[in-house]
């Protein structure tokens, strides 16, 4: 056999990566939206890449109305956090055109201001409201098909509009 010693590592193929920042910011009144879902997905064939990422939403509710028994309103804040991953495959069709599959797992925690078991007790020492909301929690799967078009695009960096269609709808929606 043949001596070889140390072989130099590889470099990393930056340019077999794809990058997809996903951010979302929304204010309406007395409500707002945060949220990072970044991906990364690297090239294994011709045009296909494969990838994964992480997810995290925040909603925020502000003053959210409440009617108490006497007529009088009181209000309350609520928070909805969603966090979790998932995996992609992309194959880019023509010219920024693609398809998507994406398989996700998402994990929310929601104040349920919606249900009927809020609960409103007067505190006797500060003669003032106390609103009390349920907590929900949910794990939530998603699969994602749908199609693309990369805007902005560079050879590694985008911002995609995507229709898709979650085909676990039926499964997760109560």
């Amino acid at each position: 056999k043949n001596f070889q010693g140390f072989s130099k590592p590889k470099k990393v193929d930056f340019s077999k990566f794809i990058i997809e920042p996903d951010f979302n910011f929304g204010i309406v009144s007395n409500e707002i939206d945060l949220g990072l879902s970044p991906y990364v997905g690297y090239k294994v064939w011709k045009e296909l890449y494969l990838g994964g990422g992480a997810t995290y939403f925040y909603s925020g509710f502000r003053n959210i109305p409440f009617q108490l028994s006497n007529g009088s309103t009181v209000y309350a804040n609520a928070n909805w956090h969603t966090f979790g991953g998932g995996v992609f495959a992309q194959y880019n069709i023509w010219k920024g055109f693609f398809a998507r599959t994406r398989f996700e797992v998402l994990h929310r925690v929601m104040d349920d201001f919606y249900d009927g078991n809020v609960t409103v007790t007067l505190n006797p020492q500060s003669n003032s409201y106390q609103v009390n909301i349920p907590k929900v929690q949910a794990t939530i799967p998603a699969c994602l098909v749908g199609v693309g078009y990369n805007l902005l695009r560079s050879k590694n960096f985008f911002f995609p509009i995507l229709v898709s269609y979650n085909v676990l709808y039926s499964v997760t929606n109560k």
